[in-house]
């Protein structure tokens, strides 16, 4: 059984108003980008599911924001953290790389299994040194160590 097909439906929406389909056109030409970056999907009024979160205009529902499950997530967060960075992870100094390690941990990526590896990989260097980091961000935070 797919994720989706294993959520729940909503009951039917009412249908649109008229004109409604170029309003539908730019909301989603307008979170798409938003979409995208958090790896959700945006679905059709008449798709919406239980678990999706509806996008309305007027108080009228028009689309659904669906946002995606655990699988991929550290993945996604990699990317994000690589796009704003503007240049590969591995290229980074030691300092930023630093900084990005607190960012993925203010960000729960390691509650993740396997996580400290795949930054590591991400990054160019070992999980020893992933771990050294998380100690030293964690311990200036006043948190428990990695």
């Amino acid at each position: 059984m797919s994720p989706s097909s294993a959520r729940s439906r909503r009951p039917a929406p009412p249908p649109a108003p008229a004109g409604a389909e170029e309003l539908v056109d730019a909301l989603r030409a307008t979170l798409e980008p938003i979409a995208q970056a958090v790896g959700a999907e945006l679905v059709p009024l008449e798709a919406l599911d239980e678990g999706d979160i509806p996008v309305a205009w007027a108080g009228r529902t028009l689309l659904g924001f669906r946002l995606p499950g655990l699988h991929g997530a550290l993945e996604r967060l990699l990317q994000a953290v690589e796009r704003e960075e503007g240049v590969p992870l591995r290229d980074l100094p030691r300092e930023a790389k630093q900084r990005v390690v607190e960012r993925l941990d203010k960000a729960g990526a390691f509650t993740v299994r396997r996580a400290a590896e795949e930054v590591a990989d991400a990054l160019g260097v070992s999980r020893f040194t992933v771990y050294n980091y998380l100690n030293a961000i964690r311990d200036q935070a006043g948190g428990p160590s990695a």
